[in-house]
């Protein structure tokens, strides 16, 4: 049977066409659901539903029999989006190009994820403002991700934003109440950017997603959050958001500025999928490291600010995710610096080219766009300024004419 090996990738796959010889009659047969289009004669296709085995068994004029057999893979579909900064160049000038691949996965446990600290910029967002029914112990459940985020195993579409610093995932009750008490360890799908005793009076949450599909970004914002103290509408406050991130199904906590030194205060940091299945962060510096985890012992007692400065970034990234191999031979790779990474560089453009990038992912599958680099034609003066006489002190005015794109 060829082929002996293949991939069919979910939804909207090609199926795969299965051709048998050697036999006079021939019998298929898959395991699970294979879903043959026939399970006689010699060439058929297969559209299954989870990676199978398919058997033929052929037989001869004097009713002989073998066995041949082809593993079928099944993957998520892979998507693709190609750039080129800037598209449109002068003659000679060079420009970046980027393939951005994604494919669907499921992820690890939450107390799998790795972990990494890092420097960046905290960016206020707007957005939708949630109005809670109190500002103490209280939030919103049932509001939308924006998408489907995959956490700890399962697709998550809702999610609830508490007033003491946590989203839950998959929270479809709409009017919360409690959580003062941190709890990580024993919490399910809790992402917790700084859950103690808080208070959002003179605050507020917002929620917001952001970008296009497959790169969409869901980004939670507690701004002015009085934090600790049990409730304390005096305690100071932090601003302080969380992302989650379509497609590689990852996890930022991005820090903001405190108003002044925390005090009394008793936070948990982290995430959990299950009780018993956390991860707790416990900072330690403003450089790498930046933090210590653990999946065994919750720290219920971050007390200052001090590790997690403006632009601190916690990232949580799922173990799973699919690696990429990129191929841009398809179509022209005039100029290109090199074709089989996600960003080759276009150098020394003298013609307009247009580009085609394959992507591969898990199980084979893949996909395949183009991105354009224009070369422009210049800039022309088709009327020089003429010369005029003026006295000493007076405005003279020169008036030139020219062609080309992007005048200035």
């Amino acid at each position: 049977v060829t082929p002996t090996t293949g991939s069919y990738c979910t939804p909207g796959g090609t199926a795969v066409a299965l051709t048998a010889s050697g036999a006079s009659t021939y019998a298929w047969s898959g395991t699970g659901t294979p879903g043959l289009s026939a399970t006689t004669g010699a060439s058929i296709t297969a559209s299954p539903s989870t990676t199978t085995t398919i058997t033929v068994t052929g037989t001869d004029a004097n009713g002989c029999t073998n066995t041949a057999t082809s593993a079928i893979t099944v993957g998520n579909a892979v998507t693709v989006s190609a750039t080129a900064t800037p598209a449109t160049i002068c003659s000679g000038a060079n420009s970046q190009l980027l393939a951005t691949p994604s494919q669907s996965f499921t992820t690890g446990t939450a107390s799998t994820y790795t972990f990494a600290g890092s420097t960046g910029t905290y960016a206020a967002i707007t957005g939708t403002t949630l109005s809670p029914a109190t500002t103490d112990d209280s939030g919103i459940g049932n509001l939308p991700i924006g998408f489907t985020f995959n956490y700890n195993g399962t697709n998550q579409t809702i999610f609830g934003m508490r007033t003491n610093g946590l989203i839950e995932l998959g929270q479809a009750t709409a009017a919360l109440t409690g959580y003062s008490t941190n709890a990580l360890a024993s919490t399910a799908n809790c992402i917790a950017p700084l859950w103690d005793d808080n208070n959002t009076v003179g605050g507020t949450m917002i929620y917001n997603t952001s970008g296009t599909t497959p790169n969409r970004v869901l980004t939670c914002q507690w701004t002015a959050m009085h934090v600790g103290g049990t409730g304390s509408i005096t305690n100071p406050t932090i601003n302080v958001q969380v992302k989650l991130f379509e497609g590689t199904n990852a996890i930022q906590v991005v820090y903001g500025s405190t108003s002044a030194a925390l005090s009394t205060t008793t936070a948990s940091i982290g995430i959990s999928g299950a009780s018993g299945n956390f991860i707790s962060v416990t900072p330690t510096s403003t450089s790498s490291p930046f933090a210590t985890t653990s999946t065994s012992t919750e720290n219920v007692s971050v007390s200052s600010a001090t590790n997690f400065p403006t632009g601190t970034t916690y990232s949580f990234t799922p173990t799973g995710a699919p690696t990429f191999t990129y191929d841009w031979t398809t179509g022209t790779t005039t100029f290109l610096s090199a074709t089989n990474i996600a960003n080759p560089v276009a150098t020394a453009v003298t013609s307009s080219q247009t580009y085609t990038v394959k992507a591969t992912g898990n199980a084979g599958c893949s996909a395949t766009t183009t991105t354009a680099v224009t070369v422009s034609a210049g800039a022309g003066i088709t009327t020089n300024p003429v010369a005029s006489a003026n006295c000493a002190g007076t405005t003279a005015t020169f008036t030139v004419v020219a062609t080309g794109p992007g005048l200035t």
